[in-house]
């Protein structure tokens, strides 16, 4: 409930900024619900409803944006120096989302099955992205890293997305997505790894992955535009878990899907 208020209070603001077809803030608020696993490597799936937020505001100077970036695991907070209609390039900041050992919530992984594993709190990251579309097909690339080593998962990911423009029409459009994700050593230990402490206190084997290949994934993205200012929006995704990540004793299932539906209101 507080969610629902604070985002229509957000809304009426922004209808005020947005008010004008000159302005230069783009916004859309709105809501989905997620089924996905509890952790990334659990076998058992949850459903939760979060909120979605997406403003931009362009000037000459490049446009800062609040909301997703293709390989990014939560909203970040970027600036685009450079952009044009088929290129991008910038800068982000925001929050890795951390692990529980008890159950998941909303915006925090977890499962009680990795009592002992202990818990990593969210991650500050600072990021680098780009974007590049020929025709049809868009690459994109981000490269995230935390900012204090010793918090959170404490490492490096670089992530590449190859996007598919599907030929559909009208109100509808879609894409077909392909991406492969790479983390280092640090965050490989941190959220793949057991210790030898950590296997004393949970049962699971000691496990020491190195860095490499994290995930391969393919996804479809749907959007729907009711009228001038609706949009509904879905899609479904798979994650295969690779490599040093696939073989850790708290993975239960390599194979991730995950599905999501929602509506957003367009100023």
């Amino acid at each position: 409930m507080k969610t629902c208020i604070t985002l229509a209070a957000l809304g009426a603001a922004c209808a005020a900024l947005a008010g004008e077809d000159s302005s230069p803030w783009d916004i859309a608020l709105g809501m989905q619900a997620r089924h996905q696993p509890h952790y990334l490597g659990s076998d058992a799936k949850g459903t939760h409803l979060l909120p979605l937020v997406r403003l931009s505001y362009t000037t000459d100077y490049g446009s800062v944006r609040l909301g997703t970036l293709p390989g990014a695991d939560a909203p970040l907070l970027s600036y685009s120096p450079v952009e044009t209609a088929n290129a991008a390039l910038g800068m982000a900041m925001g929050v890795d989302p951390g692990r529980s050992d008890t159950d998941a919530g909303a915006l925090l992984p977890g499962s009680t099955r990795l009592k002992g594993m202990g818990s990593l709190p969210g991650t500050q990251v600072v990021a680098l992205f780009g974007s590049y579309r020929m025709q049809d097909i868009t690459v994109h690339g981000l490269y995230r890293g935390a900012i204090d080593a010793n918090t959170g998962h404490g490492g490096q990911l670089g992530t590449l997305q190859l996007a598919y423009a599907l030929p559909v029409g009208g109100p509808l459009s879609a894409s077909l997505q392909a991406g492969v994700t790479w983390a280092n050593q640090t965050y490989m230990q941190n959220m793949f790894g057991v210790t030898a402490q950590q296997s004393v206190d949970t049962g699971f084997a000691v496990h020491a992955p190195g860095s490499g290949v994290r995930d391969y994934t393919l996804g479809l993205d749907m959007r729907y535009r009711v009228e001038k200012h609706v949009i509904l929006l879905g899609g479904l995704g798979l994650t295969r878990l690779a490599h040093d990540a696939a073989s850790s004793p708290i993975v239960q299932d390599p194979l991730q899907p995950r599905m999501y539906a929602g509506a957003m209101y367009h100023w």
